[in-house]
């Protein structure tokens, strides 16, 4: 039996998908449980979610698409887009700024220095903003996905492309690797309002209880007469110390 990471990538990686349902999986919610242990406390009793699958591999070359819809993913932080090649085969991938429905991109080595369309690193002049990165050519999309998020081309040279990538770090890339001209779309999804625990609980988080209010057996803080909530150590359910501890370790010669 194939495990979903199986299954995520052998559907990605299938060329001809005309329907729309072949496009996402069913995924499980584990419940903050691995094997019927708790393992995160505080989780379950989340909605159904659909896992979509991201066209991370660029398969299809030499083509025109369109884009037919934007839709949300609740295991993304950013909006996907529906495209459909000239071919009439049907992709989702990550929505990108300043792109509208029916707009017509191209993906190939020939592709115009356009926002939004898919080309090699090389074809792309210094200073422009890209998105949707490889690592290598025959690997999927590793780099700038994120919410907002884009690079910069900031050096050429004959062994590879130097990229500032999101974080600050100069980073070099092969020359024939494709990357999408353009930013990603920047979804305000930080602000939306919880207006009453029933939205956390449909995103499957559960009500916790402070350590004060339980037992001795149950949290370090439990116990005693009354309200008695300050203690010297600060420490997790576990035992274990929270602040102050050092987490750096001495790396040995």
């Amino acid at each position: 039996m194939l495990t979903f990471k199986e299954k995520y990538f052998f559907v990605a990686k299938k060329k001809f998908i005309y329907n729309i349902k072949n496009l996402y999986l069913k995924k499980k919610h584990a419940c903050g449980r691995n094997r019927g242990r708790i393992v995160m406390r505080h989780r379950g009793g989340a909605l159904k979610k659909k896992f979509f699958i991201i066209d991370f591999f660029k398969s299809y070359l030499n083509c025109y698409y369109y884009i037919l819809n934007f839709k949300y993913d609740p295991n993304r932080s950013t909006l996907i887009s529906l495209i459909a090649y000239t071919s009439g085969i049907l992709s989702y991938s990550i929505a990108l700024e300043n792109t509208t429905i029916m707009t017509k991109l191209f993906i190939g080595p020939d592709a115009l220095p356009k926002n939004g369309n898919i080309t090699f690193l090389k074809k792309i002049a210094i200073n422009t903003k890209l998105c949707l990165l490889q690592s290598n050519l025959h690997n999927p999309i590793k780099y700038i996905r994120s919410n907002g998020t884009y690079g910069i081309l900031s050096k050429k040279s004959k062994s590879g492309m130097v990229i500032k990538l999101p974080s600050g770090i100069y980073k070099i890339f092969n020359i024939f690797i494709f990357t999408t001209i353009g930013r990603i779309f920047e979804f305000n999804y930080l602000l939306f309002r919880y207006k009453k625990a029933g939205y956390n609980r449909l995103k499957g988080f559960r009500p916790t209880v402070r350590g004060v209010a339980m037992n001795p057996i149950d949290h370090p803080y439990g116990g005693g007469e009354g309200k008695k909530s300050k203690k010297s150590i600060c420490m997790s359910p576990w035992g274990k110390l929270i602040k102050g501890k050092k987490t750096s370790r001495i790396k040995k010669s």
